[in-house]
């Protein structure tokens, strides 16, 4: 009886054990590399999935995290946030990945005071809505 016992605990154990899926990513400051030449990344930024299927962590003095979830099909998306104070991620999109995925997911911020300008930048580069020399959105430009 207790050989049974011990054999369903290590079976559940190596079962849950084996649901464990990471998505693994990178927080950088936006266009850093560009500005100064040198990439920027984000350190103890809060990362957590949005229904806390996953751990809670916290970016490293590099920028890099992994969330593990437990209990979730791989194949599944996930969808996460990133927190600092003072700082707002840039494209909402980047914020989710896909269980079992290899790649890294790369997410950048920016510092509040910068945000509208850098995500002006990145409407006018997705919709072709920008003027050649500034960069800026044209109000009521057709592509």
């Amino acid at each position: 009886m207790r050989h049974l016992v011990f054999t369903l605990l290590l079976f559940s154990y190596c079962h849950i054990k084996a649901q464990q899926l990471p998505v693994r990513g990178i927080v950088v400051l936006q266009n850093s590399k560009l500005e100064t030449g040198t990439r920027k990344y984000i350190a103890d930024a809060e990362v957590r999935d949005i229904f806390n299927r996953a751990n809670v962590t916290r970016t490293k003095s590099k920028g890099n995290f992994t969330l593990i979830y437990i209990g979730v099909s791989e194949g599944e998306t996930v969808n996460f946030t990133v927190k600092k104070n003072e700082y707002f991620v840039v494209d909402q999109d980047k914020l989710k990945a896909v269980l079992g995925q290899k790649a890294t997911v790369e997410i950048s911020m920016a510092i509040g005071s910068q945000l509208a300008d850098v995500q002006s930048k990145l409407f006018c580069q997705r919709e072709n809505k920008c003027s050649e020399r500034s960069g800026t959105a044209i109000e009521g430009k057709k592509t």
